[in-house]
């Protein structure tokens, strides 16, 4: 495997990760600047949350003919306002919780992923390290900076397909791994109990679920999961919000 069909995997991954909005690849330093074209892969109109792949560190190992990469994600999102430049009165701690979410959401997919191509293809270490930054700057973005190693073969005749993402139920065909998006909405509710008719499957666990009040993503706290119902905290819910619901499974 080369370095860009591992750019081509978190790219995947990254897309099919409930709440992350952008991916992009580059210089850690290039996240804040503006980037009017998208000439020679440069990004537009980026929404957060955004995953960036900054270049990695890069090891050959002649004995075992194996590439080892030593790589960086950085989740960020927007601290203070919203993508629309909404207000969004979210603390720190509360964006790096919900940033912790999509970390675990996208390593879980990793190594699903990576289980699914060819054994041992792909080597993920167990030990993920993540370290917790804020900022000011052109934008101000709060963030969540994680390393871990990769290690590939050097030389390999298979090179892997990415299938195009499963879209909303029904599907036209489903194959063992295939991911299922659903998503529903509720308009101007009195009650902060939701019942999930969407697709006729019971939802998965919290990790696999976004729950939106007005265009904000609610922490996992913020509300209960019973079967196809979920309840908005009594302290969470003013009667008249409206909710959009998103879950995902895997078949």
């Amino acid at each position: 495997m080369i370095l860009q069909e591992l750019n081509y995997v978190f790219d995947y991954i990254s897309a099919n990760t409930l709440g992350v909005n952008s991916y992009w690849a580059g210089w850690a330093s290039d996240r804040t600047r503006s980037r009017a074209t998208n000439d020679l892969g440069e990004e537009v109109g980026a929404e957060y949350p955004k995953i960036t792949f900054t270049p990695p560190q890069g090891e050959l190992r002649l004995n075992t003919s194996k590439n080892s990469y030593s790589c960086t994600l950085i989740f960020d999102d927007l601290l203070g306002y919203n993508n629309d430049g909404s207000l969004n009165e979210s603390t720190q701690f509360e964006k790096w919780s919900i940033l912790e979410v999509l970390v675990e959401r996208f390593f879980r997919g990793l190594q699903s992923y990576t289980k699914s191509i060819l054994p041992d293809y792909i080597s993920l270490d167990s030990s993920v390290s993540k370290r917790f930054d804020s900022f000011s700057s052109t934008q101000r973005l709060v963030s969540i900076v994680v390393t871990f190693d990769i290690t590939t073969p050097v030389m390999c005749e298979f090179s892997p397909t990415f299938p195009t993402p499963t879209p909303t139920w029904p599907p036209d065909s489903l194959v063992p791994g295939d991911w299922i998006k659903g998503r529903q909405e509720y308009i101007e509710v009195s009650s902060g109990t939701l019942a999930w008719t969407a697709n006729g499957l019971s939802l998965p666990s919290n990790l696999y679920i976004n729950v939106y009040q007005n265009g904000q993503l609610l922490l996992i706290s913020q509300y209960t999961i019973s079967g196809n119902t979920i309840v908005i905290g009594a302290d969470y819910h003013v009667p008249g919000s409206s909710y959009v619901v998103e879950a995902v499974w895997k078949v």
